[in-house]
């Protein structure tokens, strides 16, 4: 299941920024973030969220996963510092790996008039050091010619 996304409210650092790569660029970007989906949840699931946000006094409200870790087997040196540190700590660790959801960025249409820029490699790295700086989706379009 790929995870879904929706255009970004941005905060004003983050606008400037973008408009700053989107002169560097010469294309106009599209702010992206993942949208969380609500979860489905069986009656059971739902008495115990009830029953926490009783005891809370809060009101709950339940995503589903956009993230899942699995037991991995670590590398030799990593599994060597992890016995380092049981040994330290007295705790027992697990090494768990993440099966992240990779978002489906082909799903986003741009306004009509619009279509999908090629960068070039060079643009592309820019891009994405900006994407993670921002932690969002940058996606670059132009007007149609």
């Amino acid at each position: 299941m790929n995870v879904s996304l929706r255009c970004a409210n941005l905060k004003p650092g983050q606008e400037n920024r973008i408009k700053e790569l989107e002169q560097e660029l010469d294309c106009r970007l599209v702010a992206l973030e993942e949208s969380n989906q609500p979860a489905a949840l069986s009656m059971q699931q739902l008495s115990v969220l009830q029953l926490i946000e009783k005891s809370l006094g809060v009101t709950l409200v339940a995503y589903e996963p956009t993230q899942s870790f699995r037991p991995t087997k670590p590398s030799p040196q990593h599994l060597a510092r992890l016995t380092e540190l049981e040994r330290e700590t007295g705790y027992v660790l697990v090494a768990y790996a993440s099966d992240r959801q990779v978002p489906d960025v082909d799903s986003f249409q741009p306004s009509e008039g619009y279509e999908t820029v090629h960068l070039s490699a060079a643009q592309f790295q820019r891009l994405q050091t900006v994407e993670d700086e921002l932690g969002l989706i940058l996606m670059a379009y132009n007007p149609r010619q």
